[in-house]
């Protein structure tokens, strides 16, 4: 069985990949194999702060709230692309396909009770 006429189109793209793989990898290892091995410096290992000595905690604890509103940000975010690219198709389809409008009724049903469900569990809600 001989290999399709699309394989050989393939190869190239196979090749660059190899490459990158082959460039990334030595770029990283190289310098252990290479770079000069010197004894930690706890001077050096220490956090720099403008020449002064660190003050209080390296990292200062951050709230899950955070993370939850940068979720719920990337949700709509993604639910508005979905409405933009509804409005072409309703635009197109208009009056032709009742189908189309319901959906996206629907889907804004649905995002709007998400939206009241946050709202109900105090999501947004930056004072407690």
């Amino acid at each position: 069985m001989s290999p399709s006429p699309a394989v050989p189109a393939y190869y190239p793209i196979l090749l660059q990949v190899v490459i990158a793989l082959f460039i990334t990898l030595s770029m990283v290892a190289l310098p252990l194999f290479l770079g000069p091995r010197r004894a930690p410096n706890p001077a050096k290992e220490s956090p720099y702060e403008c020449g002064k000595p660190a003050e209080g905690p390296l990292s200062p604890r951050m709230t899950i709230q955070f993370h939850t509103v940068a979720v719920l940000f990337i949700l709509f975010d993604i639910e508005t692309v979905f409405f933009f690219v509804w409005a072409v198709v309703y635009r197109r389809e208009i009056g032709e396909n009742p189908a189309v409008l319901w959906g996206m009724v629907f889907f804004g049903l649905l995002l709007l009770v998400g939206l009241l469900y946050e709202l109900r569990q105090k999501v947004l809600d930056w004072t407690r």
